[in-house]
């Protein structure tokens, strides 16, 4: 084993080492000098050692120098930290989404509601409107146990919109088809001069059970009832 062999002398590729003298050829052994500013630094005791970074800057490591590393804890601890930061904002924008997409289908439902309920008022106004124009106006005036009050119509049936009806003394009334009475249509319970009124409406309040069948009041007396009422054949 043989130190301080000088190879390249005078050199800008110049290197001192320590090799082998096997059978006159030199082997080289890992240890070398270092060159600092285009120097070589000459220390036959030096081991040589990697280059390491401080902080970014740069430091030739000596005979005795020990490796310095860079703590990087803080940044690790702050990268963690936005990590968690970032997934916590995507937590809330996914739980806003799905209270959008929530409220998005309760608007969606009432809007539906809303449009139900709009179809109701045109098909309700609808049937006032092409009615109104063939509703009919009767008086009533029965003392008979059965009288008819509204002949019969041989194509349509017979839709009551509204009744009033009066009795001079205590008289149950029944509202019948006339070949029909067992399907009693309305029954009315009158005291003396207390009317008893079917407001107007427009769906009906009852119909003739068949076609060609007159609308009638049953008396339970002869008590005289009076009244109105108003219909449309259909």
């Amino acid at each position: 084993m043989s130190d301080n062999i000088t190879i390249n002398a005078n050199t800008p590729n110049q290197a001192i080492m320590r090799a082998s003298n096997v059978a006159g050829v030199y082997y080289p052994h890992s240890r070398s000098n270092l060159w600092v500013n285009d120097a070589p630094a000459v220390n036959s005791n030096a081991i040589p050692m990697l280059q390491v970074l401080a902080n970014g800057t740069p430091v030739v490591a000596g005979t005795n120098a020990s490796p310095v590393v860079e703590n990087n804890s803080a940044n690790i601890a702050t990268q963690a930290s936005n990590t968690a930061t970032q997934v916590a904002n995507v937590a809330a924008l996914t739980l806003a989404v799905n209270t959008s997409v929530a409220n998005v289908a309760i608007q969606v439902n009432n809007t539906a509601v809303l449009v139900a309920n709009v179809a109701a008022q045109v098909s309700n106004a609808n049937i006032f409107r092409v009615g109104a124009a063939n509703v009919q106006y009767t008086l009533i005036n029965a003392i008979t146990a059965n009288t008819d009050v509204i002949a019969a119509n041989t194509a349509k049936k017979i839709k009551v919109l509204s009744l009033v009806l009066t009795g001079n003394a205590v008289v149950t009334v029944v509202v019948q088809s006339n070949t029909t009475p067992s399907g009693n249509l309305s029954v009315h319970y009158l005291s003396a001069g207390v009317p008893v009124v079917l407001p107007f409406n427009p769906v009906g309040w009852f119909r003739n059970t068949n076609v060609t069948e007159s609308i009638r009041l049953n008396l339970s007396n002869a008590n005289q009832v009076g009244g109105s009422i108003t219909w449309i054949a259909e």
